[in-house]
């Protein structure tokens, strides 16, 4: 019976993990200066698998998937020739094996084999041709906007020609005889073309990147004075509004935002377009995550290139870079952050009260406009028990002001008692907190209290008897003052009456007749 447990373990083993989708893909053409993807898998996708491995081989034989040399992974045993020219494409799911190769060379025509833990179970041919052949059907091509686009150029019939000696030229539509030479000196075309500039070279193609609609038009590879045929480009299809730009939005919780993202023209429907959350999801996938259920709102139902969304009810962890792919080559960041709550006074303090009196235990949010997620008041010196109005001890004593004040997150307790006394703490989202010591003083504290006001009455009128004591005085001060002045006023009246006195005297016994003197009488006659 165990032999048979450990058999069927065994076989549960081996058959677990990656196994690579066997059979010979599609070949691949390239031209000299491509690169190239090579397609490789699990058979479920969605397995993880072990480290894969690449080789090459020249010759292949159906059913014999064994490489010559090996070309991934970089290690020792990775043939020279593929230093820095490969990698993993790691955009997709794990179970996707497929490899890049760039800047090809014609030696790197050949067949490639995929496999994991050195069992090689899928084969591709790659064709690189040394010069692009322009072929009628390569005479249109057709993208989307943000894409690239490789124009090729017809093999010039000297081969001692470079593409040094290759220029490329644009027209617009019915304006043929109107010639715009195609560079990166060309100020619509700056930065965004690149042709092989190598001597010995075959490839005089072409690359554009980050395609507008206004790139539409006939492009003409010309050698000499040569005209080879013309190439025509079609840009079609939905142009990011504000392509390849980052908008900085600051929320507080339980905000809605709109991360506006949209075509030029709101008609245009993208091929596809995806919504990047801070946590790699996509808001547009069915297998949303539960926390954004109910909370994201779309609104390309009745304008397909309106890609914009909606989250209402913000939470602080919503905080982080959202973006909007379209066609996986035109994007537009969100840098995202929801303030929250930061306590304004994160230091301790003490607080002395008496029995029967009510006290406050501040805590507060920095912003009046923040609100946390949690709040929980606690006694640390009781082991953490929580404070609120189920406690015993404290019913009807508790009261908080969060619900009209989201970020007042204060506690009073009234009718204080003397087992209240102890050390309280605020935390909020479990990651802050702040704690406050209360001292209930009673007893004699108490009886010094209740004294107080007896007190402050005797200070008041000792005040109050030394006010009107100054006034007193003042009033006594300038009535005696009065009396003063009024008795120096009287004497000075009577020294004025006796000086008048005496010189009165004085005069009229200066100026008294003698019996000889004979009054002298006048009389007048009329």
């Amino acid at each position: 019976m165990l032999l048979c447990v450990y058999l069927l373990y065994c076989l549960l083993q081996v058959n677990s993990g990656c196994e690579v989708d066997r059979g010979q893909k599609p070949d691949i053409s390239k031209s000299v200066g491509d690169s190239v993807v090579l397609p490789c898998s699990c058979t479920n996708p969605k397995d993880k698998s072990d480290p894969v491995q690449w080789g090459y081989t020249k010759t292949f034989r159906v059913g014999k998937y064994e490489p010559e040399v090996m070309v991934f992974p970089e290690d020792d045993r990775q043939s020279q020739r593929y230093r820095g020219r490969v990698q993993r494409e790691i955009q997709n799911p794990p179970g996707y094996l497929s490899l890049i190769i760039s800047d090809l060379t014609e030696e790197d025509g050949g067949t490639y084999v995929c496999g994991v833990n050195g069992k090689f179970a899928s084969a591709v041919t790659l064709h690189v041709k040394g010069c692009s052949v322009l072929e009628i059907w390569d005479r249109s091509v057709t993208k989307s906007p943000g894409e690239s686009v490789l124009l090729p150029c017809p093999c010039p019939s000297d081969s001692n020609i470079t593409p040094r000696t290759v220029t490329w030229s644009f027209s617009k539509e019915g304006q043929s005889e109107v010639k715009t030479p195609v560079s990166n000196d060309t100020g619509s075309y700056r930065s965004r073309v690149w042709t092989f500039d190598q001597e010995k070279s075959r490839n005089f193609s072409l690359l554009v990147s980050d395609l507008t609609k206004e790139d539409s038009g006939r492009y003409l590879c010309t050698v000499y004075e040569d005209n080879p045929p013309a190439v025509e480009l079609k840009v079609t299809g939905c142009a990011l509004l504000e392509n390849k730009q980052t908008v900085i939005i600051s929320k507080y919780p339980r905000d809605s935002v709109l991360l506006s993202c949209s075509c030029t023209e709101l008609q245009d429907k993208p091929v596809t377009v995806q919504w990047i959350t801070p946590h790699h999801g996509d808001l547009l996938s069915t297998e949303l995550p539960q926390r954004y259920n109910g909370r994201v709102q779309t609104f390309n139902q009745n304008s397909p290139g309106n890609l914009s969304v909606l989250i209402s009810d913000l939470t602080e962890e919503d905080g982080g870079r959202y973006s909007c792919w379209i066609n996986q080559n035109q994007y537009r960041h969100f840098s995202l952050s929801v303030r929250g709550c930061t306590l304004s006074e994160p230091q301790e303090k003490t607080i002395i009260k008496y029995p029967g009196d009510s006290v406050l235990l501040p805590c507060s949010c920095s912003d009046t406009k923040t609100k946390p997620q949690s709040v929980k008041w606690q006694r640390v010196d009781s082991g953490g028990t929580e404070v609120s109005s189920g406690t015993d001890g404290y019913n009807g004593r508790l009261h908080m002001f969060n619900e009209g004040l989201p970020a007042n997150l204060s506690l009073l307790i009234s009718n204080l008692m003397e087992q209240d006394e102890g050390t309280y703490r605020c935390t909020i989202n479990n990651n802050q907190s702040i704690s406050i010591t209360l001292n209930v003083k009673g007893n004699g504290s108490s009886l010094l209290k209740n004294w107080e006001p007896i007190i402050i009455l005797c200070v008041f009128i000792l005040i109050l008897l030394s006010l009107l004591g100054g006034v007193a005085y003042s009033f006594w001060k300038y009535g005696i003052g009065r009396k003063i002045r009024s008795e120096e006023e009287t004497g000075q009246r009577q020294k004025d009456m006796d000086w008048e006195t005496y010189t009165t005297v004085i005069y009229q016994g200066l100026c008294k007749p003698t019996q000889d003197q004979v009054p002298l009488i006048m009389t007048h006659s009329y």
